[in-house]
């Protein structure tokens, strides 16, 4: 993985039955999304303009049919490289956005 490997990660939500991710420019133009019933990250495949702010969410169906929706979380590719420049400390080698609120 490079220096400009984006990997989208969230939790586990209890009785999910599949998590779809999106991913979009501040226009809410859709630039990449993904679908997995098991899965708890994405590695992002679009490459991305390093000043532009990007957005994404979790959209989760749980085993009853019932929808829950995740926050937009923004953000830059220069922010996440001053992120990883301090995560390096902590010995993290890969950038990560995390989605740890649900809204019900």
């Amino acid at each position: 993985m490079n220096d400009e490997t984006v990997i989208l990660k969230w939790e586990k939500i209890p009785k999910a039955a599949k998590y779809h991710l999106y991913v979009s420019d501040e226009e809410e133009i859709l630039l990449d999304e993904f679908e997995t019933a098991e899965g708890t990250s994405y590695v992002l495949k679009k490459p991305l303009d390093l000043l532009k702010t990007y957005k994404w969410k979790i959209v989760v169906t749980l085993e009853n049919g019932e929808t829950v929706v995740g926050d937009s979380q923004k953000f830059t590719i220069k922010d996440l490289k001053s992120d990883k420049k301090n995560s390096k400390k902590k010995e993290k080698s890969e950038i990560r956005c995390s989605e740890n609120k649900l809204n019900r």
